[in-house]
């Protein structure tokens, strides 16, 4: 084995293993380096006893971009996307299921069952989504921009990005700014 590599990625994760992937498939000298004997990282499920098997913690794979699996070829290695209705349920307690459905509708009189305020509102909320989606999915489908060393490409993307987060609107745009670094905190 060689020393000598243009790539080291540290973690053989789901994400560790597609940045690998497509880097090895670039031409890119690639290797992943992982402590764990097992790899997949959340979407691995594990033997943790005996006869004792559970799935791993990574339950929903939407964010899969569709170009990555047919760059990868993945369905020719046994990808199968399956449709499940509904996409989301949450055991409660009290022995009953919280359903969030796809269907607008169905998933509003869902969440008049538990609170009737927030069914009130989330037709609009459902309607920011679908306004703020396009724009999101072209930041995350694209490499970001250098910001240490921009070239003219860079920048442009840059402009490009924020011309199409103001063409969502004063009110949309800073609710995206507002909510976007939430995760971070």
């Amino acid at each position: 084995m060689s020393d000598r590599y243009d790539v080291i990625v540290i973690g053989a994760g789901h994400n560790g293993l597609t940045a690998a992937a497509l880097l090895a498939r670039a031409g890119r000298k690639t290797l992943v380096l992982e402590r764990r004997a097992v790899v997949g990282g959340i979407a691995a499920g594990e033997e943790f006893h005996p006869g004792y098997r559970t799935d791993g913690l990574l339950h929903d794979t939407a964010g899969v971009r569709p170009w990555v699996v047919d760059e990868l070829g993945l369905e020719k290695h046994g990808l199968q996307h399956l449709d499940t209705t509904p996409p989301v349920l949450v055991p409660r307690r009290d022995g009953e299921a919280f359903l969030l459905w796809r269907d607008a509708g169905r998933a509003g009189e869902e969440i008049r069952r538990l609170s009737p305020a927030d069914a009130e509102r989330y037709g609009e909320y459902r309607a920011f989504l679908d306004r703020i989606a396009p724009v999101l999915r072209r930041l995350l489908d694209n490499p970001p921009p250098d910001i240490f060393e921009p070239g003219a490409g860079d920048l442009l993307r840059l402009g490009r990005y924020a011309l199409s987060l103001r063409r969502l609107g004063k009110a949309d745009m800073m609710e995206v700014l507002r909510i976007a670094p939430m995760p971070l905190a």
